[in-house]
């Protein structure tokens, strides 16, 4: 029992307090890992290349229809160190 309050009413006064709290989303306000992560050490610019593949013939003879290709301009993604941009 709290100062002056019966255990009964203590106990729905934390669950009522529980379900109001429940009912509040937080997230877009907290920090967690991820967030504060990517704020700190934000990935630098990597642009995907696209190339067009022509249809061709294979060395076996086989035809090869024409296709599109992406890939990264680096190899390996970079991040900026606090700070930098």
């Amino acid at each position: 029992m709290r100062q002056g309050v019966p255990e009964s009413k203590s106990l729905q006064s934390e669950e009522s307090m529980k379900k109001e709290l429940q009912a509040y989303n937080y997230n877009p306000y907290t920090r967690d890992v991820m967030s504060e992560t990517d704020m700190l050490f934000p990935m630098l610019p990597n642009p995907s290349l696209v190339m067009y593949v022509y249809p061709h013939i294979s060395h076996s003879g086989v035809p090869v229809p024409g296709y599109a290709t992406s890939f990264k301009l680096y190899e390996t993604d970079h991040y900026a160190l606090p700070g930098e941009r």
